[in-house]
């Protein structure tokens, strides 16, 4: 929603790769159904432009548009994996809050990884509290936990 509201008065096309170490989570995300409640975090202007109520409200279910849903493809991916099973490079790769979840050697390793699937001055973006996964890396500091492959 975000890359298609920044992008919506532009030439720029924009594909999403989604990737988890669930298979089950990714069918819900596929799927693009979730309860109201969940809906409340989102903006209430990108709730108007990218999101459908259930035409029954006593199911409280809204999905997102097929404009939207259309834009992201769902992968199997487990960080922690010897080779990843990419074939694409990427111009941003968000890896947020997640590396929190392991030690510091495995954190640059996964960093390591990243940078041989991005782009030549592409981004990676990582959570407050990863850091400094990227401190042993190729990866130059942009600013905060934004980093660019040099």
């Amino acid at each position: 929603m975000t890359m298609a509201e920044t992008l919506k008065d532009t030439n720029v096309d924009f594909e999403i790769l989604a990737t988890d170490v669930s298979t089950g989570v990714l069918k819900i995300a596929q799927h693009g159904i979730y309860s109201i409640n969940e809906a409340e975090e989102i903006p209430s202007r990108f709730r108007q432009t990218y999101i459908l109520k259930s035409k029954n409200p006593d199911d409280r279910l809204m999905r997102i548009r097929p404009n939207i849903r259309e834009k992201v493809r769902y992968q199997a991916l487990n960080l922690v994996a010897e080779n990843y099973p990419l074939r694409e490079h990427f111009d941003i790769i968000f890896c947020r809050n997640v590396m929190i979840y392991f030690d510091k050697q495995t954190q640059n390793r996964i960093v390591n990884q990243l940078y041989a699937y991005t782009n030549k001055n592409g981004l990676l973006v990582l959570g407050q509290a990863e850091g400094s996964a990227s401190q042993n890396t190729a990866y130059k500091r942009m600013r905060g936990t934004i980093f660019q492959k040099r």
